[in-house]
């Protein structure tokens, strides 16, 4: 398929990989944001996607990381990757479980990828600039719909990322040791919600998945920091 093709060929271009293409790819990447998002949240790298092509891990996350070389390509990716994950909390071929770590895996690589993009000298001028968010759905117009409670569940996530966004941009602090809750705090909390209120019924006969206390939570925040530690490996392949 084209987008496998184009995404081995950009991949193993690492740092070469061309500016001018990283708002397509991104676009691109978030109208197959199922199969992205199965690349960026399976550790074992056996989970196949329900349609679409299975992708390779290293190659996501190289391009990944270009993209997040720019702000508007990076945002671009990252609210249709809240969109993916929010949907796949309405998967009922899986586990509850699964699609709350899978969650926490998929933001846990968005945000090793941001970090390797933004720390050489190749950031681009973009980051720097202040930005202020209008709208969530203006992003992401180009977006299947996958029905109206996932969109609605996307939209309010994405809200929350933007909050995190705007008080990391105040901050203007850079931790690499930070983890990654720290700065994902709210895109987190919301997901977690989204997830419990999929899985009501699950989280009432599970007390590990209840919202009392922050329980789940944390639970998505390992999962989350599990991401990031896990494909920290993964930096996208150099030329």
């Amino acid at each position: 398929r084209v987008f496998v093709k184009a995404l081995g060929e950009l991949s193993a271009k690492g740092d070469d990989m061309p500016a001018a293409l990283r708002g397509d790819m991104a676009k691109i990447m978030v109208n197959h944001g199922h199969e992205v998002h199965v690349a960026m949240s399976d550790a074992s790298e056996t989970r196949k996607p329900e349609h679409g092509p299975q992708l390779e891990s290293d190659q996501v996350m190289a391009v990944t990381k270009q993209i997040s070389r720019t702000k508007e390509s990076y945002d671009t990716l990252q609210a249709g990757m809240n969109h993916a994950m929010v949907a796949d909390f309405h998967d009922k071929s899986r586990n509850p479980v699964d699609t709350l770590k899978s969650a926490g895996y998929t933001v846990g690589f968005m945000e090793e990828a941001r970090r390797h993009a933004l720390k050489d000298d190749l950031r681009d001028y973009t980051w720097d600039k202040a930005v202020s968010y209008h709208t969530t759905g203006g992003m992401l117009n180009f977006v299947p719909v996958v029905g109206d409670a996932a969109q609605r569940g996307a939209d309010m996530v994405t809200s929350a990322w933007i909050q995190d966004e705007e008080k990391r941009a105040e901050s203007k602090v850079v931790d690499e040791n930070k983890a990654v809750f720290a700065d994902r705090k709210r895109q987190l909390n919301a997901l977690a919600r989204q997830w419990h209120e999929v899985n009501k019924e699950y989280a009432a006969h599970n007390d590990e998945y209840k919202l009392a206390d922050g329980v789940l939570y944390k639970k998505i925040d390992g999962s989350a920091n599990d991401g990031n530690d896990r494909f920290g490996k993964v930096r996208g392949r150099q030329p």
